[in-house]
């Protein structure tokens, strides 16, 4: 019997590398890696209202120009493909490989181009798009600012209209996005609006921005599935204290999806159902994450980062290092945690955080943005969010747990370039302390291929560039949870007269020097008595003989342990 359990327990060692792995997946992480704990990944998507802008040749509330038939523009429309207008929506007639372009076809490309708002490509990206029974559906946006008039010269080539056109959007509350094809339009500025007002003629019928698809697309999301755990986060509204009542005060962030107990479905869910409708909180709503995950209402004396009751909940349910199952709480100490920050913007109304964190950076060596940042009607364009990010990467977060509970942070700044003040909280929310000082003083800690980016920062001009960020940032977070773990695989073993050896290695770790090493381990080897017990070299020792001794060397016992890891020596 035991002998049999014995050939159980080996038998997945001795089976060949080659039986489990190809070529190609060694760029990556080994495919007889074993199980480890997913991460947790919190995505802060942006939900200000400038994520109404068109996505392409935004030009404020005046006419948008601009549309280039050599540039691919990514969106809900396949760009290689011709569509038709009927029973109000779009239908892809042919692929553009196959033939020309007929009178009454549109361009998938000019489409997305025409019709696409920063909203829509950061569905598309995370969840594939907003889907609803075989089609996706573009957002209508609230006002004249967000842009609702485009224009092309030859439209003959990329629509079923001829000449000169004006693409006139529909605005105002929820629901589809919509547009008419008008011959003319004269646009003036208006005071009382502060925005260009345009009054157009000759137009169509509206519109709808509502192609169909085969099947539902999928995002980032979807595609990682449960190798995270998924959570999401977003701004409240964030008007002053100082302003009036009836405006919406409501500080801070709010969690959305928690981690715990968390699916791919309600993350679509709530990415599809929100719409902008807020200032730039940056700072606090990383803030309120922190609180999250620190299972705290109130911390560094406040205010926040509970701002209101219901912005998280404080319970095993939802509690971001709960790995259990069926109402059994199991807390995975060693999870390590991340943070996705998406924004189009800087910080606005972003000003009510304890007094520690503000100048926290300055205060213990972190960097500091010391330029002008734009202004805002709501006021409250502070840099603190460089502060929070430092604070939460760098102090424990769980003292109830074992270990330290930190987060990463990787800032994506979509629709923009060259924020310093979010390559400064990409460098205080994601340095490696080489020197363990708790200070991001050496650019090896931040910048390991020195082109001066930290290597956790990311900017997205469309959405290719947004979906390869993504993609960027959950593969280096895939890669940290590997890093520095202590024996992670079995990779290969080999069963000799009475002896057994054993390859152990780590993905990642960091040597005396301060030098990441990667794909590191050791050789081990055991005896295997007459009686198939697998033993230690217990008693070995420089001068000792090394061979297998009864009455010295211990033998290894397995054993299942219901409350840690099944499978324990």
């Amino acid at each position: 019997m035991k002998r049999m359990l014995f050939l159980i327990l080996i038998l997945p060692l001795l089976l060949t590398p080659k039986a489990f792995s190809s070529m190609s997946s060694y760029c990556a992480t080994p495919p007889f890696v074993s199980r480890t704990i997913a991460p947790n990944v919190m995505i802060v998507l942006d939900n200000s209202g400038s994520m109404f802008n068109f996505a392409y040749d935004y030009n404020g509330s005046d006419v948008s120009t601009g549309f280039n038939p050599d540039t691919s523009y990514y969106g809900y429309f396949d760009g290689n493909y011709w569509y038709k207008y009927e029973s109000e929506k779009f239908v892809p007639t042919a692929s553009k490989s196959d033939r020309g372009k007929n009178s009454n076809e549109w361009d998938g490309n000019f489409l997305n181009w025409l019709t696409m708002r920063r909203i829509d490509i950061a569905r598309k990206a995370l969840v594939g798009g907003k889907y609803s029974g075989g089609y996706l559906i573009g957002e209508k946006a609230d006002w004249y600012g967000r842009g609702y008039v485009k224009k092309v010269t030859n439209a003959g080539n990329y629509t079923s209209y001829s000449g000169t056109r004006y693409f006139y959007f529909d605005l105002g509350g929820a629901g589809t996005s919509r547009f008419k094809v008008c011959s003319n339009c004269s646009c003036s500025w208006s005071w009382w609006y502060d925005a260009y007002l345009c009054s157009c003629s000759g137009c169509s019928g509206y519109l709808n921005v509502k192609p169909q698809v085969d099947s539902e697309p999928e995002g980032i999301v979807q595609r990682v599935g449960d190798e995270v755990r998924w959570g999401l986060a977003f701004y409240h509204v964030n008007w002053p204290l100082s302003f009036p009542a009836y405006y919406d005060r409501t500080q801070g962030g709010y969690i959305q999806v928690n981690i715990a107990g968390s699916s791919v479905q309600a993350m679509i869910n709530a990415i599809n159902n929100k719409n902008p409708d807020s200032n730039t909180p940056l700072a606090e709503t990383l803030w309120t994450v922190a609180g999250y995950f620190a299972q705290e209402t109130s911390m560094l004396g406040g205010p926040g980062p509970r701002y209101q009751s219901g912005d998280y909940q404080i319970n095993d349910n939802v509690d971001p290092y709960n790995y259990g199952t069926g109402g059994s709480p199991q807390m995975a100490w060693c999870a390590k945690s991340f943070v996705i920050y998406i924004t189009d913007g800087e910080p606005c109304g972003d000003d009510n955080l304890p007094n520690e964190l503000k100048n926290y950076a300055t205060n213990h060596g972190g960097y500091s943005y010391s330029g002008d940042l734009p202004p805002c009607d709501a006021g409250g364009n502070n840099p603190w969010i460089e502060d929070v990010a430092l604070y939460v990467h760098t102090n424990d977060l769980r003292d109830d747990l074992e270990g330290n509970q930190t987060l990463t942070i990787y800032p994506i700044f979509a629709f923009g370039s060259g924020s310093e003040l979010l390559k400064d909280a990409a460098i205080n929310g994601g340095f490696t302390d080489k020197n363990n000082n708790n200070k991001p003083d050496l650019q090896s800690e931040w910048d390991q291929d020195g082109d001066g980016i930290p290597d956790n920062y990311y900017e997205a001009q469309n959405g290719s560039e947004l979906e390869s960020a993504l993609s960027q940032a959950i593969a280096d977070i895939l890669r940290r949870t590997s890093s520095g773990t202590a024996v992670s695989v079995l990779s290969t073993s080999a069963r000799g007269s009475g002896f057994l050896s054993q390859a152990y290695f780590t993905p990642s770790e960091i040597s005396y020097s301060g030098e990441e090493l990667t794909w590191v381990g050791e050789m081990k080897g055991f005896w295997v008595d007459l009686f198939g017990q697998i033993r230690e070299d217990s008693d070995h020792t420089v001068n000792s003989t090394i061979q297998l001794e009864y009455d010295e060397d211990n033998i290894i016992k397995f054993f299942f342990d219901a409350d840690s890891d099944p499978l324990r020596t």
